[in-house]
């Protein structure tokens, strides 16, 4: 699958390797669009792609980043939900 890219209004814009579009809207914009209604999700209607994911937000320019706070799906599933802390890449 190729990198799925979309662009945020603050001019953020997020890559992943996987999203589910068909199954249920799993964009990878929904990780960061401030609604804790919506998801990320790996592709699982008309594939699987195993692990290990990824997801990266390109914040449009430089700055320090002190940290990343991270919501677990508050629909009471623990589907999805990840183990290890993330890393934060500089690049």
């Amino acid at each position: 699958m190729a990198p799925a890219t979309c662009s945020i209004a603050s001019g953020w814009t997020v890559t992943t390797d996987s999203a589910e579009l068909t199954g249920e809207n799993g964009a990878a914009s929904n990780a960061i669009d401030g609604n804790p209604a919506t998801i990320w999700h790996t592709q699982w209607q008309s594939a699987n792609p195993l692990p290990p994911h990824w997801l990266q937000i390109d914040l449009g320019a430089s700055y320090t980043v002190g940290g990343m706070k991270y919501l677990p799906r508050q629909d009471a599933s623990a589907n999805g939900t990840f183990g290890p802390v993330p890393r934060l890449a500089e690049q």
